[in-house]
């Protein structure tokens, strides 16, 4: 018996924020606008294969050092933080 995994790459994106105050004066008063930006690029993932057979494995790659999870069966190299990790598929 043979079992088919499909990896699901999700991609997230997630940045990191930082506040900025602007400042306006309005004759006695002063009225602060804050806002935040994105300060770093957003997270992409990737993988290919990306249908196993039981037991085989993937790398996973990311643009940046990110942490890593998984639900499912299955085992991941690493949790982090890491650009890449490895997918084993379960035994079945």
């Amino acid at each position: 018996m043979s079992a088919v995994f499909l990896v699901g790459v999700l991609g997230q994106v997630l940045f990191a924020q930082e506040s900025v105050k602007e400042y306006i004066r309005l004759g006695t008063k002063v009225v602060v606008i804050e806002s935040s930006i994105p300060t770093t690029p957003p997270v992409s993932v990737s993988a290919s294969p990306t249908t196993l057979q039981m037991r085989q494995q993937v790398t996973i790659n990311a643009n940046q050092s990110v942490n890593w999870t998984k639900t499912g069966g299955g085992t991941l190299s690493t949790a982090g933080p890491s650009t890449s990790t490895i997918f084993t598929a379960p035994q079945g």
